[in-house]
């Protein structure tokens, strides 16, 4: 490895660090206050470093699997991000281009984890590209302003979570090699699918009868107060 690529495996390391750390300060405390919004944000940021740096990884070591997985994480960390400035979606407002753009990038990403799947009989390769097809096809009909009023504030939790996973995932695969990669591989998403879920449906019904969008920006609006 080159000493470029050292180096960039170093910064990779560092800001995937920042990411696990920053990660659970976001998801503990309150939504839309300060403390979550700046922790959001470093998380964020780090992700992306993580990313750019997975990216660059991948296509120096030629390895196609973490290239599908790296261009799902950033859509995962992005479409989360991007989320927050579509709150209007439902009302067929908002600049989605780029957003279209990614989707594509990630569904192709998708159909690589198939082809990677017949060709080396990989079930680990399946398992992504099942995954990544229908989370993209979740999105596609949400890019199509098929969504309500407040939905935005699941989609950004759903989102982030997912990326934080991809993180917590490449943290295991890195450093637990007693367990068979595929148990390694997996477990994280779907431990954390099934956290996801109960998240989700903790917040809806506790915004139940009021709308999740009102309630947040309530909560923004009083932190910068």
């Amino acid at each position: 490895m080159t000493t470029f690529a050292n180096i960039t495996l170093g910064i990779h390391i560092a800001a995937g660090f920042l990411a696990l750390v920053v990660g659970p300060i976001a998801m503990a405390t309150r939504k839309g206050g300060n403390r979550h919004r700046q922790a959001g944000r470093s998380y964020f940021w780090a992700m992306v470093v993580v990313i750019i740096t997975a990216l660059f990884l991948a296509i120096y070591d030629l390895n196609i699997f973490l290239l599908a997985i790296a261009v799902f994480s950033f859509y995962a960390t992005a479409s989360g991000y991007r989320v927050l400035y579509l709150k209007k979606l439902y009302k067929g407002e908002g600049n989605l281009f780029w957003d279209r753009l990614l989707a594509i990038a990630t569904a192709l990403a998708g159909v690589t984890m198939f082809v990677l799947a017949v060709v080396y009989e990989s079930v680990l390769a399946l398992f992504f590209g099942v995954l990544i097809v229908l989370v993209v096809s979740s999105d596609i009909n949400r890019l199509r302003g098929k969504v309500r009023k407040g939905d935005w504030f699941f989609e950004h939790i759903t989102a982030m979570l997912a990326a934080y996973i991809a993180t917590v995932t490449a943290f295991l695969s890195t450093n637990v090699t007693f367990l068979p990669t595929n148990v390694v591989w997996m477990t994280p998403t779907i431990i954390g699918s099934i956290g996801i879920s109960l998240t989700i449906r903790h917040y809806k019904k506790r915004l139940k009868h009021r709308d999740a969008s009102d309630v947040v920006e309530t909560r923004i609006n009083s932190a910068d107060a």
